[in-house]
């Protein structure tokens, strides 16, 4: 629904939107310093002494947030260089995103990653907000660099080098004291599959909804399904599959090399398997950029499958949409890194 309301006209173009999931957590008093407003315990964390940064964590009864503060002028931190070939995300990317990427994982009765935003100058802040009681154990990396991250122009062709780097001297914990969660009874059914979540053992658990259980009999008997994507999607096809069809899961195994279905390197259009109990067909296509518009240095279509086509021979499409452009590997393999508005369009 994000990407569906933008508009076709050029001016239109989805920053203005985006601002609507970043901008909010700026307008909170206590990611300004009036920490009060949440009753918030702030204190110092021993940070990394090889790095240039000096944390802070602010943690209430199960929310918080960590205060990011890189050392150095605002040379240092926000560089004056060209990072886009387009304005838009240039600007973007240097007033909403900043120069420094960060990773702030929380593992324990639930795992979650922190929203880390950029505010101004040197400082970030990564909010988190823990829905289980217990304790969690909190990592924090510095990721990337001087833009590196989000750089459509020293890095076209290749994937920027990844930091890794220890924030703090040792991971420390937080604890939620109260359940934040309500009980499945005390939730509405969520509308479509785009709600925010979190893992609670093996199960993605979405915020403020439940996904209510389904009968695969009353729901698929008969149709045609389909996977399209890359390792990832072909990973919930066999799932699916095995869902579907109990006796389907001594011929799978946790990795791609089975004979059942091929790696994801090797398969070359469609695999299909018929549920003879529902009189279904579940169908995987390899499709890890979802268009057959590229053309390779002979003039012909270089992509595996023409999606377009494929969706509509199915009553039911699954689709999901990796990074592998990003990497500097495209389509064709010599198209290099993708910028921004290339996604977009």
């Amino acid at each position: 629904s994000f990407w569906g309301e933008m508009r076709s006209e050029e001016n239109e173009i989805p920053f203005g939107l985006m601002r609507r999931f970043y901008e909010p957590w700026k307008t909170f008093k206590w990611l300004k310093g009036d920490f009060s407003a949440k009753q918030l315990r702030c204190q110092k964390i021993a940070s990394s002494k090889s790095l240039p940064f000096v944390l802070h964590l602010c943690h209430g009864l199960c929310t918080g947030v960590i205060l990011i503060r890189r050392l150095g002028n605002t040379t240092v931190c926000n560089p004056e260089r060209r990072i886009s070939y387009d304005t838009a995300t240039e600007e973007w990317i240097k007033t909403v995103v900043g120069s420094e990427a960060f990773m702030i994982r929380l593992s324990g009765p639930e795992v979650m990653m922190a929203d880390t935003h950029f505010v101004q100058g040197c400082d970030y802040h990564s909010h988190y907000e823990l829905f289980s009681a217990g304790t969690y154990t909190v990592t924090a990396d510095w990721m990337y660099t001087g833009y590196a991250m989000l750089d459509e122009v020293s890095y076209l062709a290749a994937w920027p080098p990844l930091l890794y780097a220890p924030l703090v001297s040792s991971p420390f914990t937080v604890s939620c004291s109260a359940s934040m969660s309500m009980t499945d009874s005390e939730l509405d059914s969520c509308k479509g599959g785009s709600h925010p979540g979190r893992w609670v053992g093996q199960t993605w658990t979405p915020v403020g909804c439940i996904y209510k259980p389904w009968r695969a009999s009353y729901c698929l008997r008969g149709k045609r399904v389909a996977v399209f994507g890359d390792s990832h999607l072909l990973r919930t096809f066999r799932e699916l599959r095995v869902q579907l069809d109990p006796l389907a899961r001594v011929n799978i195994s946790s990795n791609d090399s089975v004979d059942a279905i091929p790696k994801i390197r090797t398969l070359k259009t469609a695999t299909t398997f018929r549920i003879a109990g529902l009189g279904m067909t579940l169908t995987f296509v390899k499709a890890p950029f979802l268009f057959h518009s590229d053309l390779n240095s002979t003039g012909k279509m270089c992509c595996e499958v023409d999606v377009a086509t494929h969706i509509q021979q199915n009553d039911i499409s699954i689709i999901g949409y990796g990074q592998h452009p990003a990497a500097g590997v495209g389509c064709c393999f010599q198209d290099g890194h993708w910028p921004f508005m290339r996604y977009v369009n």
